[in-house]
């Protein structure tokens, strides 16, 4: 019985890492949102789960989910990243209201490797609870904080969100900004 255990376990071990190879290959990564060299895309639920019962990093990181509203994103980047940062926005009730802001970020990451981060909020998780408008930054020059960083700003008087008709993106001056940014929505 132990030796069939045993052989499950390496015949799984090495399907996986043959598959984490082959995707490793593949560029760029199925399913993804390209902006310049940044790639981004946010997990199916399958995914998830799929990623959660082989990384015990991730589910760590799922363990205040249940109690507090939390999103995913996978990132990436063809040349690589010294640090990222993720800004997104914890939305509510119905109209949709903005609750607070959120702002992760994550150290370096090599060229072409696919990163999945927990977007947590400190927001009681309720029904109709999103977290979105997410928008992603790779950094190439060197860090100017400590990562990785997670923080919730509440906002202390929601209003409803009005839908927009045009959105338009401001890239700050690129003395202090990072190279390449991905939003998906």
């Amino acid at each position: 019985m132990r030796i069939k255990v045993i052989s499950f376990t390496i015949a799984f071990l090495m399907a996986l890492s043959w598959s984490s190879a082959s995707a490793a290959t593949k560029w760029p990564p199925k399913g993804f949102h390209a902006n310049g060299d940044v790639y981004a895309k946010v997990p199916t639920s399958k995914e998830l789960t799929a990623m959660l019962s082989i990384s015990r990093t991730l589910r760590a990181q799922a363990k205040t989910c249940p109690v507090f509203a939390c999103g995913v994103v996978q990132i990436a980047s063809r040349i690589g990243c010294t640090w990222w940062e993720i800004k997104s926005t914890v939305y509510g009730g119905s109209p949709r209201v903005a609750l607070g802001s959120l702002r992760t970020t994550v150290g370096s990451s090599a060229a072409k490797r696919v990163i999945t981060i927990y977007l947590r909020s400190r927001e009681p998780l309720k029904p109709k609870i999103t977290v979105s408008g997410i928008n992603i930054s790779c950094y190439h020059s060197p860090r100017t904080e400590r990562v990785p960083t997670q923080s919730y700003k509440r906002i202390l008087k929601p209003t409803p969100t009005p839908t927009p008709t045009a959105v338009v993106t401001i890239t700050p001056s690129p003395s202090a900004t990072p190279t390449e940014s991905s939003s998906p929505t």
